[in-house]
C-alpha cells in the first residue's frame, strides 16, 4: 500500500512522490524496455483490465519455447545400441 500513498521519491526541493507515480513516470517515458511495459500498459487499460488474451499469448509462448527446445535437444541425438546387440531393425536396411 506504500508503494501507492507514501511519497518517498524525490523529485524536487521539498517535494516528493510515491513510488507508483515515479514508475509510471519512467514508463510513459517509453524508452528502452519501458516501451513494452508502456504497450502492456496501454492494453491492460483499453481491455479494461481483461487478461485473458495476455493469458493467451503467454501459453502460446511458452509452448513455443517448449518446442523449441525439444527440437534442439533432438538434433544430433542418436540411439545407443548396449550389450552389443548388432540386430538390425527393419528402418536399418536400404530396399
Amino acid at each position: 500500500m506504500n508503494f501507492i500513498t507514501k511519497p518517498t521519491v524525490k523529485v524536487g526541493k521539498n517535494k516528493y512522490i510515491t513510488e507508483f507515480q515515479a514508475e509510471l513516470g519512467e514508463i510513459f517515458k517509453g524508452e528502452g524496455e519501458n516501451k513494452k511495459k508502456l504497450l502492456l500498459l496501454a492494453k491492460l487499460v483499453k481491455s479494461q483490465f481483461d487478461v485473458k488474451d495476455l493469458i493467451e499469448e503467454t501459453k502460446t509462448k511458452v509452448v513455443k519455447d517448449a518446442k523449441s527446445k525439444l527440437q534442439q535437444s533432438r538434433t544430433g541425438v542418436r540411439p545407443s545400441t548396449s550389450g552389443g546387440n548388432n540386430k538390425k531393425s527393419l528402418s536399418d536396411f536400404n530396399f
